[in-house]
């Protein structure tokens, strides 16, 4: 087991308690950069997963393709939203911001129409402002960023950036503030995953031009579609490829995988191979992988801000 060097804490989280319950013979943690992941993959293994970038996995499969070693990969690609409008903004705002928004499957854009793309960010700033009050900062359902790496990194990224929402940072606290940012289809802010609480707009004039979009860009992890329009979302369905498609949601797809063993996960392409271990028939075209979500009763348990009653629901979630 390698953790990520990245996440210092957690690496050394997972050094300590392995080992108090695993035989080494068993479960040994690696810690270390990249000398000791190179040192790794010289080694042959029965299978190796790997979740991260894909430069990254690029280097996971040809080390592992010397010895024929099966590769299951997760990696970071950019996911695409799309649009329709409170309620919409909510899950949006949720999604990009659940741990500072430092989850692979978070949105990382946001495609809408010209005509509603001022109302929807008016809207997304509400759902941070109820999510989090009107100072992030100050709220404790609100995550920091990893590492001071990553937040230079965000923070130089906004330098770039027309921001509409939010925009403040400290690197003292490794805060940056939920934000939302103006930009166009040839943006480089489009071009690699965020993994951070920024959330790019863009205004296109159809569905054509977000699904020539999407299609011009790596396969994503999931492409979250809100709308009511069946024939939009079938013609989504049929028009792109990526790990998930969800309707009127975000994340959940992901969640779902893990909890349900009879959940089988659509269109899985490329190099994006998700939790597979637990799905049946990982590879289906089932109808049941796909989901819709709107008014589901569990999303009211899991956004800002968290109480004991929502403590109580999502602990009722978990053991069923």
């Amino acid at each position: 087991l390698k953790p990520s060097e990245v996440a210092v804490n957690t690496e050394k989280l997972i050094a300590n308690i392995i080992p108090q319950y695993f035989d080494p013979d068993v479960v040994r943690v690696i810690s270390g950069g990249v000398a000791e992941t190179t040192s790794l993959l010289q080694c042959r293994f029965d299978h190796i997963f790997y979740t991260g970038s894909a430069s990254v996995g690029r280097i996971v499969m040809k080390a592992a393709s010397e010895f024929l070693t099966p590769v299951t990969l997760e990696l970071g690609v950019v996911d695409q939203s799309a649009t329709d409008l409170e309620t919409v903004a909510k899950r949006i705002a949720w999604a990009r911001c659940l741990n500072a928004g430092q989850t692979c499957t978070a949105p990382d854009y946001v495609l809408c129409h010209q005509s509603i793309k001022m109302e929807l960010v008016e809207q997304i700033a509400a759902a941070f402002r109820k999510f989090y009050s009107s100072n992030a900062k100050q709220s404790k359902d609100y995550g920091r960023i990893i590492n001071a790496n990553r937040f230079r990194s965000i923070a130089t990224l906004l330098q770039s950036c027309d921001i509409l929402v939010g925009g403040r940072t400290d690197e003292a606290d490794l805060y940056v503030e939920p934000t939302v940012v103006d930009a166009k289809l040839n943006d480089p802010i489009l071009e690699n995953e965020i993994f951070g609480p920024i959330l790019p707009v863009v205004g296109v004039n159809n569905m054509d031009d977000a699904i020539e979009f999407i299609r011009s860009k790596e396969k994503p992890l999931a492409v979250y579609l809100f709308s009511t329009d069946e024939k939009m979302a079938e013609k989504i369905k049929m028009t792109t490829s990526s790990g998930a498609l969800v309707l009127n949601d975000a994340i959940w797809k992901r969640c779902l995988l893990v909890e349900s063993e009879t959940v089988a996960l659509d269109d899985t392409m490329g190099s994006i191979l998700l939790t597979l271990l637990r799905t049946k028939n990982p590879f289906s075209n089932d109808p049941s992988g796909e989901r819709n979500f709107y008014g589901c009763a569990i999303h009211h348990s899991t956004v800002p801000k968290l109480n004991g009653q929502k403590e109580y629901s999502l602990d009722s979630h978990c053991h069923r």
